[in-house]
């Protein structure tokens, strides 16, 4: 195993990046042999939906738009995808 230097990140963590990957896979799965846990780990808050907004612009939207096209603050996609109603 090598070894690498932490960077530190930028902040608040993608954690709605992650979720929009999970939900699409179990969205996807047809036969329900997928995914059937989430857990994530992290050493800060997801961001919020203003830290989203700047964080993309230094991307491009054009960026964004390809990878994750229904992207949504993390308390959005978990509240619409994952509590019961």
């Amino acid at each position: 195993m090598g070894t690498f230097e932490a960077q530190y990140g930028w902040g608040n963590e993608a954690v709605e990046a992650g979720l929009h990957n999970a939900i699409k896979d179990i969205l996807e799965d047809q036969d329900d042999d997928g995914l059937s846990q989430i857990i994530i780990i992290g050493d800060m808050p997801a961001n919020t939906e203003a830290q989203m907004e700047m964080k993309q612009a230094d991307k491009g939207a054009e960026y964004w738009k390809k990878h994750f096209p229904q992207l949504a603050p993390a308390e959005t996609l978990i509240s619409t995808h994952f509590v019961p109603r």
